[in-house]
């Protein structure tokens, strides 16, 4: 029987996120070579987390609301403005 949440120590509770990052979440990957290409730069991600060394560097860019205030426009408004028309239209 598994520990509840509340029982697991900080290293288990890291482990068990780990796990999760590792389960694609829409559920499962068609294509296999895709599915090991997630895999791979997910672990990419944990060795650095876990202050291993990756086979490179992972890099994630946090660009935020940028593409939308370059647009003109703001996050509120791309995210619930739904009847707002696109720059496209």
């Amino acid at each position: 029987m598994e520990k509840e949440w509340a029982q697991l120590s900080p290293a288990e509770k890291k482990e068990e996120r780990f796990a999760a990052w590792r389960k694609p979440s829409g559920g499962k990957i068609f294509q296999p070579q895709a599915e090991q290409k997630f895999k791979s730069r997910v672990d990419r991600f944990i060795a650095a987390y876990k202050v291993e060394k990756p086979d490179r560097v992972p890099v994630s860019l946090n660009v935020g609301a940028t593409p939308a205030h370059l647009a003109g426009s703001n996050l509120h408004s791309v995210m619930y403005d739904y009847e707002k028309p696109k720059i496209s239209d």
